[in-house]
């Protein structure tokens, strides 16, 4: 990668690392010090890393994402050479990244997407303010944003034709379990202390994702999580749990049942 590539934004003038003299540390320490230090500095480089202005160009808009009038026009271009247009019906500017999760950025799109990884593959928040070298409140409101420009986005997804669910627990922080009044664990079995999300897909590559709340599902969780989003008569492949079986009976599908116990000893060609 040429100097020209790597160019961004002055990095901050100093790090919480800099005020210790090479003298006061040991060779191993001055080790640790400068990876941590270029680690720090890479990712408070700012929003201007050179290849972002073709990743936000790309993105055309045809209608303003406040008030959704298609009377736009451009309206120049900001100091990272990110595009600009301007409503003729509200008055309001926008770029590319309004209303999406990139909104107000003042980060690399790359720490962006590496955080966007960590949370689609289930790490925790705590691991992505350390790997991020971030403070520990950064990656909450990241998820916050990200969940709030999400809100909405599945309300018209249906799935048709060969239609597969499932469920996965997901567990609860120590600190948010439930608890008896006396202190001791819920009873009722593992899963009191885990969220149920429901995971629903089709032939098409159509997804649904849905948080059926603690516990295992149930027939009206099964059918409030996917009665909206998949089509009558369609075919439902799904395991022995007994809550999917309301959802086959009101919207009339094919059942297509399988013992998940048989099935996770079947060798996976992916």
């Amino acid at each position: 990668m040429s100097g020209e590539e790597k160019r961004r934004r002055p990095a901050p003038s100093a790090t919480p690392w800099d005020g210790a003299g090479d003298g006061e540390l040991s060779p191993a320490e001055r080790i640790v010090r400068d990876c941590h230090r270029d680690m720090y500095r890479y990712r408070h480089a700012g929003a201007g890393l050179v290849g972002e202005a073709d990743f936000f160009n790309d993105y055309d808009r045809d209608a303003c994402p406040r008030c959704g009038s298609p009377a736009i026009e451009g309206n120049g271009r900001d100091a990272n050479g990110v595009r600009r247009w301007r409503c003729l019906s509200c008055g309001r500017a926008f770029n590319p990244a309004t209303g999406t999760v990139f909104d107000g950025r003042k980060l690399p799109v790359a720490d962006w997407t590496e955080f966007l990884l960590e949370v689609f593959s289930y790490g925790s928040l705590a691991g992505a303010a350390r790997s991020g070298r971030r403070s520990a409140t950064t990656p909450p409101y990241w998820l916050a944003k990200l969940l709030a420009v999400l809100e909405g986005v599945q309300e018209g997804a249906v799935l048709a034709g060969r239609v597969e669910i499932d469920e996965m627990m997901y567990p609860l922080p120590l600190a948010d379990q439930p608890r008896m009044p006396d202190g001791s664990k819920v009873p009722g079995g593992f899963s009191k202390g885990k969220h149920c999300i429901g995971i629903g897909c089709d032939g098409s590559g159509a997804a649904v994702f849905a948080d059926e709340g603690l516990g295992k599902t149930s027939g009206a969780r099964t059918l409030a999580a996917f009665g909206g989003h998949v089509a009558r008569g369609s075919t439902l492949v799904h395991d022995m749990e007994n809550g999917h079986n309301r959802l086959v009976r009101e919207l009339g599908l094919r059942s297509e049942r399988h013992n998940s116990k048989l099935i996770k000893r079947l060798p996976d060609p992916c």
